[in-house]
């Protein structure tokens, strides 16, 4: 019961959650820091309805995760404007992107043209798009509550 309750009360707290258009970030007291979009399909049967987070440590490791608006089991192909983010298949209902391949990836969301992934299987058939108006500002708030330079997702 003790053990319990110290793990409780070393566990790392939330601080605020500021939202930055369709995305909500949140960093621990540990420096540990979650962007979430949270955009709702705008009418029934929209293709607004694949999601994204970004969750980044306080040494700087970075998580990617994607969830289509629907399960593929083809390959798919993850574009912003002409920019390819990704080609493969996702395995399961999310795909993870880690250490490089999701930094390249935040930095796609925040700095490429285009108003977000349009992720299609090869077929053509789309299987949704995450919104990304307020990533950038999302990934710079996280610059700054962890200390890093602020051009670092600009």
């Amino acid at each position: 019961m003790m053990i319990a309750a110290l793990a409780l009360a070393t566990m790392l707290q939330p601080t605020d959650m500021k939202v930055f258009g369709h995305w909500t970030v949140s960093c621990d007291d540990g420096r540990r820091c979650v962007a979430m979009e949270m955009k709702n399909p705008h009418k029934l049967n929209a293709l607004h309805d694949a999601s994204m987070r970004i969750t980044r440590g306080a040494r700087g490791g970075m998580t990617v995760e994607i969830w289509p608006g629907r399960k593929v089991a083809a390959p798919v192909t993850i574009r912003i404007g002409k920019t390819l983010v990704y080609r493969g298949r996702i395995k399961g209902d999310v795909l993870r992107l880690t250490g490089e391949r999701g930094v390249r990836a935040a930095r796609a969301a925040a700095t490429a043209a285009g108003d977000g992934f349009v992720i299609r299987a090869d077929d053509g058939s789309y299987s949704g798009t995450v919104p990304l108006y307020g990533v950038s500002h999302s990934l710079r708030y996280m610059d700054q509550q962890q200390g890093r330079d602020h051009a670092s997702f600009a």
